[in-house]
């Protein structure tokens, strides 16, 4: 597998295509959750748990619109968007840019039934990722750890029944983190509708360390930890999210990989909204240095040592037809 990613050479046009304008924007509204998934960095933060504050929002989005916009991700590290209470009308607001294309967000669908699936669904989203462990009220009381399970099942119905209805506005994929066999679940008629309902449904026994804090003892049944990409590759190829885009967290500190930099203190911090624009923190000489010391074997930032989350920057090279053959390569691995 490993000549299957050396084998591809970036053609520099694409390179500077990527380092000009990533069309990538993610925004953490919030960083408060109300779940505590085993398998999830959000136990480990050490960061104030705030929200937002609109003069953040509408400094990031101004920023990303004079970039050109692009896809937007309303949610960066931690957290449920749900729990902003003006959610809807933050959407809404970020749908107002014709240059912001797929906006996507991602729930426990606990806080739902508080905002309206109809207005989430009707708001500008493109899609919605609802995590859960499916109809089984033990397991979910073991992996996500919270009281809501009959409050989150009656959400998630309701989405996907209005989305139905609503002649499918959103996309809504779920994905089930589970312990144990999924065939457990498959008696339930709720279950069959979910499959019938969702435009995908994957099932997730394997799960990232978030940089050395997730360990084998925090999961349970038979989830596990996945293969350690960056340990295969001998880290020669710089992770491709340092390519990807760049997230702004809930107090405006710009980061340059919006998956797990949970307390937004790591190397990979490259300023604050507050006081530069996105354009200067995606072009400044520091993520720069960053990719390229990488690139040249001269050092790789300290979060990205132990990360399991790990994407070659290879990777964005790829047609779509290579990427999907690429996560059938992780599918299959996780299997075996």
């Amino acid at each position: 597998m490993r000549e299957y990613y050396y084998s591809i050479v970036p053609d520099r046009e694409s390179i500077n295509k990527i380092e000009r304008f990533p069309g990538e924007l993610s925004i953490e509204p919030i960083n408060i959750c109300n779940a505590n998934c085993i398998f999830c960095g959000y136990q480990y933060q050490k960061r104030r748990k705030q929200r937002m504050t609109d003069a953040i929002l509408r400094k990031s989005i101004s920023d990303y619109v004079d970039m050109g916009g692009g896809n937007l991700y309303w949610t960066v590290v931690v957290g449920d968007p749900l729990l902003d209470s003006e959610c809807v009308e933050r959407i809404e607001y970020v749908r107002s840019f014709p240059c912001v294309k797929k906006i996507e967000t991602f729930t426990n669908c606990i806080n739902l039934h508080r905002i309206g699936a109809k207005r989430l669904l009707t708001s500008g989203l493109s899609k919605i990722t609802v995590s859960t462990t499916g109809f089984d009220a033990n397991m979910y009381q073991r992996i996500f750890r919270n009281g809501y399970y009959a409050q989150m099942k009656n959400n998630l119905m309701d989405l996907l029944r209005t989305n139905e209805r609503l002649d499918k506005p959103v996309r809504i994929a779920v994905e089930l983190r589970l312990d144990g066999p999924v065939e457990n679940m498959s008696e339930s008629a709720e279950f069959r509708e979910v499959i019938e309902l969702a435009d995908s449904v994957d099932t997730n026994y394997y799960y990232d360390n978030w940089s050395g804090r997730i360990g084998p003892k925090d999961l349970t049944g038979n989830m596990r930890l996945r293969p350690h990409w960056a340990v295969f590759m001998k880290k020669r190829i710089p992770c491709a999210r340092l390519w990807m885009g760049i997230g702004v967290l809930v107090d405006g500190k710009v980061t340059a990989c919006s998956c797990r930099d949970l307390d937004g203190d790591s190397d990979l911090i490259l300023g604050n909204i507050n006081t530069m624009s996105l354009r200067e923190a995606y072009s400044s000489q520091y993520l720069c240095k960053l990719r390229y010391n990488w690139f040249e074997g001269r050092g790789v930032p300290n979060i990205c040592l132990d990360c399991t989350f790990y994407v070659p920057y290879t990777y964005m090279m790829l047609s779509e037809v290579k990427k999907d053959h690429f996560r059938d390569i992780h599918r299959e691995v996780y299997v075996l």
